[in-house]
């Protein structure tokens, strides 16, 4: 028998390392293109640290049946409605869905913007694609952890979709916030649907047998 999430899961014990060429890559660092010195290339490693001790994650996730896909739109048993149709291809072979979210915490937005504006906007870079990627990360995680305790059903996830990607429109926030009350886990969402603080990614992967 599948296992419901019949209430949302909040978790603070997200053990999630971004990988520093990602981070590299995310400040248009390119490998076997773009050359570090030596001297360089340690105060970026030690800026990167410095960046991953400051993000405090957290993360939601729940499951929800999926009632009506008509590849235009699609609806939860929550009454949540996706209107995307490229959602609702990827979600074709799925009769469930994992929303998601993650959030690399306030500290390290608010250290990043106070570097940019004492003049050190290069720290100020590094700090902000280390945070952007280890937010992401974190949704690896706990993607990993969800098809963890989907094995036993048989069952794993597709890739993720994210609101304001393809043909799903940024206000698909507000449905994912509210849904997983998001505000447990210190996010706040604007009247323009973005999240605070800045570092917090949504998502939605669909659930689907194993092939």
């Amino acid at each position: 028998m599948a296992e419901h999430f019949s209430t949302v899961t909040y978790l603070d014990n997200i053990n999630a390392r971004a990988v520093d060429e990602h981070i590299l890559f995310r400040m248009g660092y390119k490998k076997g293109i773009t050359e570090l010195g030596g001297e360089e290339l340690i105060k970026i490693t030690e800026t990167i640290e410095h960046g991953r001790r400051l993000c405090e994650l957290k993360g939601a996730y729940g499951r929800y049946l999926i009632n009506h896909n008509d590849f235009a739109r699609v609806q939860l048993d929550s009454g949540a409605l996706f209107e995307s149709g490229k959602l609702a291809e990827l979600l074709r072979d799925s009769t469930e869905v994992v929303l998601m979210a993650a959030t690399a915490g306030a500290e390290v937005v608010e250290v990043t913007r106070n570097e940019i504006q004492a003049g050190n906007g290069a720290k100020g870079i590094i700090l902000d694609a280390t945070a952007s990627e280890t937010a992401d990360s974190a949704l690896d995680w706990m993607q990993d952890f969800i098809n963890k305790k989907l094995q036993r059903e048989g069952r794993v996830t597709t890739r993720r979709f994210s609101p304001g990607y393809g043909d799903l429109p940024l206000s698909a926030q507000k449905i994912i916030f509210d849904s997983l009350g998001l505000a447990k886990i210190g996010v706040s969402i604007t009247d323009r649907f973005l999240l605070v603080p800045e570092k917090s990614v949504l998502a939605i992967a669909g659930i689907q047998p194993v092939k």
